[in-house]
């Protein structure tokens, strides 16, 4: 069975220093059938020049896609990601992480489910962190 597309949305904003967290989380993910959308909504910091360099890569994990707008606001950004996002999608900020299987167990679950079922879902989200304990 061919695996189906998960398109990630990732709105940012001058978050250089930031969204290089979200492409190695993306990497690390067991579930590889993934595309990623950076929609940079005016970003003056060099976004554009982070995202460039990872697009020109010989040998990227997954294709991304870049978008440049005005800036306009972070639900402007989602909509311009959803206009040409190919398949299932997800939105990680411009700091998110998830944990290397998140998207395969997600996956799992959907295609365990009836069609029946899977009517009864407009959106699935999702919270977690993981917190280190510190030994006293």
């Amino acid at each position: 069975m061919e695996k189906e597309l998960i398109s990630i949305i990732t709105p940012t904003y001058n978050r250089e220093k930031t969204l290089i967290r979200v492409y190695d989380s993306l990497c690390k993910q067991s579930y590889k059938c993934i595309e990623w959308i950076v929609v940079d909504d005016g970003s003056r910091d060099k976004t554009k020049e982070l995202i460039s360099s990872l697009i020109n890569q010989k040998n990227k994990p997954f294709p991304i896609k870049y978008v440049y707008q005005k800036n306009s606001g972070k639900h402007v950004a989602v909509n311009k990601g959803l206009e040409i996002a190919g398949g299932y999608v997800g939105i990680l900020d411009s700091d998110d992480a998830l944990f290397d299987n998140a998207l395969e167990t997600l996956m799992g679950y959907w295609n365990a489910m009836t069609p029946q079922e899977k009517k009864e879902f407009k959106s699935v989200t999702g919270r977690a962190w993981q917190m280190q304990r510190q030994e006293n």
